[in-house]
């Protein structure tokens, strides 16, 4: 009888890998017959290296399928790219050598906060008319990736039968999923595939929320002047949502809650539009 021996009883990590090639190669298969393309990674420098030979690829085929004499690379926020130093690389020189312009809404400085917040008090002010203003901008940078020639995001899960599922507090991410942009490419972990539609739904009440949450309120809530956290601010107030003082959801009904819109695309075909959503599988954990 065969039998396998590792070397190391305690570093099952290459066992590990295996098993997750397998079931990204049959999440693949499922992705293909929905109309999905999907591509395989073994690790972020791979996935990386795919990202930068496809998007040139896909710039050119939109341009000579739909002709626009400016070329945009949308980016919805994702973990898994800023894991994977995606926004270090796609900066203004590639997009000039790529002939191309770059909309990244989530451009942000040190502290966490946007790029156009750079010249506003951090703290709490009496005046909050220059934050609401600097926010509608973000939010039309939102608007404008929504009509890119390629978006740049990642899901929150895909399931091995090959639906993928998102959810979003403020809806642009899948807004850019499912219409308007030529090409999606979304960039996944294999900690991201489940079983089925219900787990996937679960994972994103119970785990994906809950850290989101505590992430957008210990990194990008506004500080006092001693760098302690402005605990009026309402990104901060997350920390206290049930969610994650718990540990997994209770259904709050919070207006604050990031789970504001779900959905659940079951095919990369939309309208005319042909061999649209592609997918890079990378086989390590990533993102939330």
């Amino acid at each position: 009888m065969y039998m396998y021996k590792m070397e190391n009883e305690k570093d099952i990590s290459q066992v590990r890998d295996e098993f997750y090639k397998n079931r990204i190669f049959y999440t693949m298969e499922s992705l293909k017959r929905g109309g999905v393309t999907s591509y395989y990674s073994d690790g972020c420098k791979d996935a990386v290296g795919l990202i930068q030979k496809l998007l040139p690829e896909f710039l050119d085929y939109n341009n000579s399928h739909y002709s626009k004499s400016t070329r945009l690379i949308g980016f919805g926020d994702s973990q898994t790219l800023h894991e994977l130093s995606v926004f270090d690389f796609i900066n203004e020189e590639w997009a000039t050598s790529n002939n191309c312009r770059i909309i990244n809404p989530f451009e942000r400085l040190e502290d966490g906060r946007f790029t156009e917040f750079a010249n506003l008090k951090n703290g709490w002010v009496e005046d909050p008319k220059p934050y609401e203003e600097a926010y509608l901008r973000v939010m039309e940078k939102m608007r404008e990736a929504l009509l890119s020639d390629v978006f740049l995001t990642s899901a929150n899960a895909i399931t091995t039968n090959g639906e993928i599922v998102c959810t979003d507090g403020v809806g642009n991410r899948l807004s850019g999923i499912i219409f308007g942009p030529y090409k999606v490419l979304l960039v996944v972990g294999r900690n991201k595939i489940v079983d089925s539609e219900e787990e996937a739904y679960s994972r994103i009440r119970n785990i994906t929320a809950p850290i989101n949450h505590l992430r957008h309120a210990k990194k990008h809530s506004r500080r006092n002047e001693d760098g302690s956290y402005l605990e009026v601010d309402s990104l901060y107030q997350r920390i206290n949502l049930p969610c994650v003082t718990k540990g997994h959801c209770l259904d709050c009904k919070s207006k604050t809650c990031t789970r504001r819109v779900t959905m659940t695309m079951r095919s990369g075909t939309g309208g005319s539009i042909k061999n649209r959503v592609h997918v890079i599988f990378v086989n390590e954990d990533l993102g939330i």
